[in-house]
């Protein structure tokens, strides 16, 4: 419903509910007045003789009571009366701040649903709840299949020890990450790093799992170990030394090859970021600058010294 709309309708509430105090309060006022005045109280009273034994002032006692009670019922009406502004005003606030819970949940929603890590909402037991859209997309499952399976049927029949061990430590800790084989339905693995969180929604607590498939950052960070692996040895097995230095003048070294020791007679070790000793400690005092300034316009000029 529209915030214009629902507003009239919350007004419209309000003025029926004051009306019809104030109506009910006329017709019972006008009533006990007639009532009383032609005595068709105690008329009838006597004429069944059903209550003989209540004398005439407990009558007037039950009746003060009904009219004290009429008063109090007018008074309320007066103070609504008076007070509608406030009331008006306090609904329109009550609306808008309902809006207010209905936007933030929508854009809560949206977060989870069109997130590119796949989320899911669990019980404790790792029954899926909730699933956004990158889930079933990554899984191949639709929704529904999804809600009707755990954890334990996306993952790899090997790393379900794994799963229950880590859903077991969320009874210490509120959070825990961890890399386990995840399946999809057509079979296909990829490993995933899984984030389980603790979370509590009405006073119940669930599991919020976020998903991440790495296999292709594994895959990238292996390759790399393996092509620096490969450059490590061709360069220990290199003649002298490969090096990489800062552009300063002690020739700070970030990188030094195995050769060093055989060269110089000093661990690279010793030598890396100026641990012990300067590269330039290693040059002769008197060429030190002349070195210096012929590695200086090599490197304006970009060209091999």
């Amino acid at each position: 419903m529209p915030p214009e709309k629902k507003k009239r309708v919350t007004q419209y509430g309000a003025n029926i509910i004051i009306m019809f105090i104030v109506t009910t309060s006329i017709i019972v006022a006008l009533y006990f007045y007639d009532f009383y005045k032609d005595g068709l109280i105690l008329s009838y009273l006597n004429d069944l003789n059903k209550i003989s034994e209540i004398k005439t002032n407990q009558i007037n006692e039950l009746l003060i009571v009904c009219f004290g009670l009429l008063l109090i019922l007018i008074f309320i009406s007066i103070i609504i009366i008076i007070n509608k502004k406030r009331i008006n005003n306090s609904l329109e606030y009550l609306s808008k701040f309902d809006e207010e819970i209905q936007t933030n949940e929508k854009y809560l929603n949206d977060i989870l649903k069109y997130s590119n890590d796949i989320i899911l909402l669990m019980d404790l037991k790792g029954n899926v709840i909730k699933v956004n859209n990158s889930a079933c997309e990554k899984y191949g499952y639709t929704e529904d299949e999804i809600l009707r399976n755990s954890l334990f049927d996306l993952t790899k029949k090997e790393s379900l020890q794994k799963i229950q061990t880590n859903l077991d430590k969320l009874s210490s800790v509120n959070e825990i990450n961890y890399e386990v084989e995840q399946q999809k339905k057509d079979g296909t693995v990829f490993l995933a790093n899984i984030k389980n969180s603790i979370i509590e929604i009405e006073g119940q607590k669930y599991i919020q799992c976020s998903i991440k498939d790495i296999t292709e950052t594994k895959e990238t960070l292996e390759k790399a170990k393996e092509s620096e692996r490969v450059l490590s040895t061709l360069l220990n097995n290199l003649p002298g030394i490969a090096y990489r230095c800062k552009n300063d003048a002690n020739w700070t070294m970030d990188f030094i090859s195995e050769g060093c020791k055989k060269l110089t007679g000093y661990d690279r070790e010793q030598l890396l970021g100026n641990k012990d000793l300067s590269y330039s400690d290693l040059i002769i005092k008197d060429d030190r600058d002349k070195v210096w300034i012929k590695n200086s316009g090599s490197l304006k000029k970009q060209s091999p010294f």
